[in-house]
């Protein structure tokens, strides 16, 4: 795991010296940004919260690339504040043959999650495609105080059922204090983040909540 903690530090320790807000990646958002673009905004306006939470699910159920979720104001707000105030986590994805792949999260602003593997940015730095992004809309927060999420895989490596997977792992990561303190850990104090400890303890709740029971001890570490 030597080589996962060690990309951990490096990439925490530069976060750290150059802003939170810096883009680590050459990416251009391939997916709407705003919630008007996707949609009907008249429709949501009118609806109550519940309604809304539940046409924002409707609205994507037949679309194997995304998934999606919903927060009330309040755990909306706690979340992007952890976002905002601790960027970078990394997130072990369990694979089918028992594995995981790594990924590296980079929160923007609160509102924007980019996906990387990790061996991808060892190697291309900024330049590292992004395979999956978190994307978060507050239009209604003011009005029906409720947020509306979504993940979109976008690698054909990628499911619908990694799409879910990401977007929950994102909203556990940065909205449970058992999770949190993790993140904490990784951005401010990345020589003490062990990536063995991470994955030893979170292994049963990520595989209960990926949908599998095969041992990701066997994960690649890259």
């Amino acid at each position: 795991m030597f080589s996962v903690c060690r990309v951990a530090a490096r990439v925490s320790v530069r976060a750290a010296a150059s802003g939170s807000s810096r883009r680590f990646f050459s990416f251009t958002y391939p997916v709407p940004r705003q919630l008007r673009e996707v949609v009907k905004m008249s429709l949501f306006e009118r609806e109550d919260a519940l309604t809304i939470k539940r046409l924002w699910v409707e609205q994507f159920k037949d679309n194997p690339r995304v998934a999606t979720d919903t927060l009330w104001e309040q755990q909306h707000n706690q979340v992007v504040a952890n976002m905002r105030s601790c960027p970078l986590f990394l997130l072990p994805l369990p694979r089918p043959n028992g594995g995981v792949i790594n990924l590296l999260l980079q929160c923007q602003d609160g509102r924007h999650v980019l996906v990387t593997p990790l061996e991808e940015y060892k190697t291309k730095g900024e330049r590292a495609p992004a395979v999956a992004v978190v994307t978060a809309f507050g239009d209604l927060l003011g009005t029906r105080g409720v947020s509306l999420w979504r993940a979109d895989a976008l690698s054909a490596d990628l499911s619908g059922r990694d799409a879910r997977f990401v977007l929950s792992f994102v909203l556990r990561a940065y909205g449970t204090d058992e999770l949190f303190q993790w993140v904490r850990t990784f951005n401010e104090r990345p020589q003490e983040f062990s990536f063995d400890d991470f994955l030893r303890t979170q292994r049963a709740g990520l595989l209960l909540e990926y949908g599998d029971t095969k041992d990701p001890k066997k994960a690649q570490t890259t």
